[in-house]
């Protein structure tokens, strides 16, 4: 598995534990939640950076490890067709 991958897959773990804390913390009064508060703007930053880390993984997942240009056996350079570039 490649670094790329790793990272992608970790922003995406990171970014969904961090939405679900942030959305879930009044569950949990006393300990992460404040006591009888509502909804917050500190929540509302914590769901919008997991949506962006779970976002940004799901981007890097899907472009994967290809780069624009390719060297070949030869040690030439191709482009995405596999034309010598």
């Amino acid at each position: 598995m490649s670094q790329g991958r790793i990272l992608a897959i970790a922003f995406i773990v990171i970014g969904a534990l961090l939405a679900l804390v942030s959305v879930t913390a009044d569950f949990f009064q006393g300990t992460i939640g404040a006591v009888g508060s509502s909804f917050g703007w500190k929540q509302l930053v914590g769901v919008i950076l997991g949506i962006v880390l779970v976002v940004a993984g799901v981007i890097l997942l899907r472009q994967g490890d290809e780069g624009y240009d390719d060297e070949d056996e030869d040690g030439e350079l191709e482009d995405e067709v596999g034309r010598p570039a």
